[in-house]
């Protein structure tokens, strides 16, 4: 009885891995002067593109960032712009009203056909191309994952700041159900996608949602056990489902790591109180 209630265990975890994943979908694209995502959360799909850049597809001083709501359609998709905060540009919900992009879907690409950018971007740049699809098998991919992570991390914090923290967690949630562990001791990605999937699982521990933390704060202190503030955040989220025991080894994890980088006045008192210090 008990092998049975094991391997019913077993059966729904790898069920709702996957329910999770097919909820959090991602997919990337390349063009001859950008790149691309297609996000789906919680039923809302999403556009993400960085356009204008040189032939490698890397940002310039002419790239543009565009984002979009979209709704399947025949053949493809339809949407309007999206606001959007990045280090490349920005704009306003007021500035992106009325625009309106159109996208042809293939089985192995996307083309944008259509978008309306005055206002937003250069009248030379390049959005309207023909982007292929860097599936994960594509030594692409993974560059391109984290070009796109960075865009829509820096676009969540804005969000967050501003209380919108269901949005910002919406905006991430694709990205951090579909990255790779090994990615996390990459040193070509390992800043970008620590940084994000940090400040996601804080996101959700912060959205009243600690249990769905935890795989994320456990993969990053596994990944990189000298960063403190993930065992913090590991610590608080623990805690707060009741596991006080794991919790305060975690507290003292981050308390002595801490006190190992002189910064003892920046430790919360909650962390020594928990950690019986």
């Amino acid at each position: 009885m008990k092998v049975a209630t094991n391997f019913m265990v077993l059966v729904l975890a790898v069920f709702f891995a996957n329910f999770s994943t097919a909820q959090n979908s991602l997919s990337l694209y390349v063009s001859s002067s950008g790149s691309a995502a297609i996000t789906e959360a919680d039923g809302m799909i999403s556009l993400l593109v960085l356009a204008g850049g040189n032939d490698e597809g890397q940002s310039t001083t002419g790239s543009c960032v565009i984002a979009a709501s979209l709704a399947k359609v025949e053949g493809g998709f339809k949407g309007k712009l999206s606001p959007i905060n990045t280090g490349i540009n920005s704009y306003t919900d007021e500035q992106a009203q009325g625009k309106k992009i159109a996208i042809e879907q293939n089985p192995d690409s996307i083309i944008i056909s259509d978008v309306d950018y005055v206002g937003i971007c250069s009248l030379d740049n390049s959005l309207v191309n023909l982007y292929n699809e860097a599936p994960p098998s594509d030594k692409r991919h993974k560059s391109t994952y984290a070009e796109m992570l960075d865009l829509a991390h820096t676009d969540s914090l804005i969000l967050f700041k501003k209380g919108k923290t269901a949005e910002a967690i919406a905006e991430l949630a694709p990205y951090a159900y579909n990255y790779q562990a090994a990615w996390l001791v990459d040193e070509n990605l390992a800043s970008t996608v620590i940084s994000a999937i940090n400040d996601y699982a804080y996101f959700l521990q912060e959205n009243n949602q600690a249990a769905d933390s935890i795989p994320f704060l456990n993969d990053i202190v596994a990944a990189d056990p000298r960063r403190s503030v993930a065992w913090l955040n590991l610590a608080d989220s623990n805690w707060a489902i009741g596991k006080q025991k794991d919790a305060a080894k975690q507290y003292k994890k981050y308390i002595d790591l801490m006190l190992t980088n002189n910064k003892k006045s920046k430790i919360p008192q909650r962390a020594l109180d928990r950690a019986g210090q």
